[in-house]
């Protein structure tokens, strides 16, 4: 009989362990489960190191800066063009202004230091008067000047006084077409 009861004792000890362990909540469950979140609380770390070694010190980083930097480089030197061909277009027009020969002007361009030059807001040159005035003291001799000449008076050119009275009718009305307020024309039509 007492082995009877030891058996019956070791079995209700079994029951109750598995009833325990299928119970919600109890320590059987909640052991595979803290060993899961460990796992995982393990593999989040490592992923999160290698992250963070990645965006640190890695190729990655180096490469993208090198890009960004060469990237602004880039822009700061097409800004650059840009300011520069609005000068000399600003320039140009300057030249323009004082009736300088395109082919001079080229010429004047192509020695001229921009880098001094400014631009205003609306496009001109800054100090506009200042560029002007050293134009024309420095490139006087590209400047055109037209001068005009009256006849001389002392000899006047010679006359036409019968070349008009020679002509064919034919070619005293072509003349008078041509010549309507001719001396000789209205003398000869009042005639």
């Amino acid at each position: 009989m007492m082995a009877q009861t030891q058996q019956q004792q070791q079995e209700d000890a079994r029951v109750s362990i598995a009833q325990e362990a299928d119970a919600p909540g109890s320590q059987a469950q909640a052991a595979p489960r803290q060993a899961d979140d460990a796992k995982q609380a393990e593999i989040i770390a490592e992923l999160r190191r290698q992250l963070k070694n990645a965006l640190a010190g890695s190729e990655w980083k180096s490469r993208f800066e090198a890009e960004h930097e060469a990237f602004e480089a880039f822009r700061a030197e097409v800004r650059r063009r840009d300011t520069l061909s609005r000068v000399r277009a600003a320039y140009r027009a300057l030249l323009d202004k004082q009736n300088i020969d395109r082919q001079d002007a080229d010429l004047i361009l192509a020695a001229t230091d921009f880098s001094g030059m400014k631009l205003t807001k609306d496009g001109a040159l800054e100090d506009e008067e200042k560029l002007t005035a050293d134009i024309r003291s420095l490139y006087a001799r590209y400047i055109p000047t037209q001068r005009t000449r009256g006849a001389q008076v002392e000899t006047p050119p010679p006359g036409r006084a019968g070349a008009f009275e020679s002509m064919s009718l034919a070619d005293k009305m072509a003349f008078a077409n041509a010549h309507p307020n001719d001396a000789q024309l209205s003398a000869w039509l009042r005639s």
